[in-house]
C-alpha cells in the first residue's frame, strides 16, 4: 500500500489472453474451498474473444484473487459465482463476484476500500489478515483504468462488481477454443517441487501430474537442499522464493555448490521489478509467477525436456 500510496507501482500492460487468465485464478481458488455448503461457479460469456486484451495480467489475477477469497471467507453456505461479460458498446469488460454470506453492515461501506477495516464475525473465523486485500484491489483497478463498486444486504451476501478497459490487441487472436497443445509424455521425468503452501503445491502436483512427470515434494528451503542433495535422479526443480528456514534464494546458492547444471525455475507471488530482478542475479534458470497459469508453466517445464 505504501509504494501504491507513493506512485511506485505502476501497470506493466501487456497482450493477456482473459479466458485463461480468468479460468487459471478462479481454479486456484477453488481448491482452497474445503466447505462441500458452498457452490463455486464461473460463468463465462457465450461468445469467447476473438483477440487477447491489453491489460495488466498480474493485477488482475490478485485482484480476482482477493474479491474471490473475502467471498469464500465470509459464506457459510450457499454460492460464490465469478462471471464477467464484454461491453463492446462501452469497450470495457465487466467483473462482478458474487456471494450469499453474512453481507456488510450499510455503516460500514462506505470506508470498507479503505486500509486496515476488516468485518467481523461471531460465527466465521474470518479476521485473519490485516484489511488491505480491499484497498489494494481498488487501487490496482483504478491503475488499470477502471472502477470497482458494491452492493450487499446485511444476512443475504454481497456482490462486488469492477470493470478493465476493453482495450483489444488485434495483432494477437486466441486460439482457446480451437487449439489442444500436445506434450509428449514420453519418459516419466522427476521434478521436485519447494512450495511450503500446501493449496499451491495441490495445484502445481495436479498440473504437473497432467504431463505425467513425477513429483516430490520439500516443504522448505533446506528440505529442498536436502532432498536435492540425497537424490540424483531429480530433473527439474521448481523453488518457491518465499519458504521459511531458507528462501528460494539461499536455497538456490546451496544447490549450486554441488549441482551446477539441474534447471531450478523460481515461482514467485510478487512481481515488482526489484523482485524479478533479485531472480535473474541469484541465477535462476527462469522464473513464473503465481497464480500459475497451466499451459504457461508446462511450456516452460517441458523445454527442459524437450517437450515444447
Amino acid at each position: 500500500m505504501s509504494k501504491i500510496e507513493i506512485n511506485s507501482i505502476q501497470a506493466n500492460i501487456s497482450s493477456v489472453d482473459i479466458k485463461t487468465t480468468i479460468k487459471t485464478v478462479f481454479d486456484s481458488l477453488a481448491v482452497t474451498n474445503k466447505n462441500p455448503k458452498i457452490d463455486i461457479k464461473l460463468i463465462e460469456p457465450e461468445k469467447p474473444l476473438k483477440y487477447k486484451v491489453r491489460t495488466d495480467a498480474v493485477k488482475l489475477n490478485e485482484i480476482l484473487a482477493n474479491l474471490l477469497q473475502n467471498a469464500l471467507k465470509f459464506t457459510e453456505e450457499g454460492f460464490v459465482i465469478l462471471d464477467y461479460e464484454i461491453d463492446e458498446i462501452n469497450k470495457r469488460i465487466v467483473f462482478s463476484v458474487k456471494d450469499s454470506g453474512i453481507g456488510i453492515p450499510d455503516d460500514f461501506k462506505e470506508k470498507i476500500f479503505k486500509r486496515f477495516n476488516k468485518i467481523g464475525s461471531t460465527t466465521i473465523s474470518a479476521n485473519e489478515g490485516l484489511g488491505l486485500g480491499l484497498a489494494i484491489s481498488k487501487a490496482y483497478v483504478e491503475m488499470l483504468g477502471g472502477s470497482i463498486s458494491l452492493i450487499s444486504q446485511l444476512g443475504v451476501g454481497s456482490t462486488f462488481t469492477f470493470t478493465i478497459p476493453l482495450d483489444y490487441d488485434t495483432k494477437s487472436i486466441t486460439t482457446i477454443e480451437n487449439t489442444a497443445v500436445i506434450y509428449d509424455l514420453g519418459k516419466e521425468e522427476l521434478i521436485l517441487v519447494a512450495e511450503d503452501d500446501n493449496v499451491n503445491f495441490i495445484l502445481i502436483e495436479k498440473i504437473l501430474k497432467s504431463a505425467n512427470y513425477i513429483v516430490i515434494r520439500a516443504k522448505d528451503g533446506q528440505e529442498a537442499v536436502q532432498i536435492c542433495s540425497e537424490n540424483n535422479e531429480i530433473d527439474l526443480i521448481l523453488m518457491d522464493i518465499k519458504m521459511p528456514i531458507l528462501d528460494g534464494h539461499e536455497a538456490f546458492k546451496k544447490i549450486r555448490e554441488f549441482n551446477t547444471t539441474i534447471p531450478i525455475i523460481a515461482q514467485t507471488s510478487y512481481s515488482f521489478e526489484e523482485e524479478i530482478e533479485k531472480i535473474k542475479k541469484t541465477g535462476f534458470n527462469n522464473f513464473i509467477s503465481k497464480p500459475l497459469d497451466k499451459e504457461k508453466l508446462l511450456e516452460m517445464v517441458g523445454k527442459y525436456f524437450n517437450k515444447s
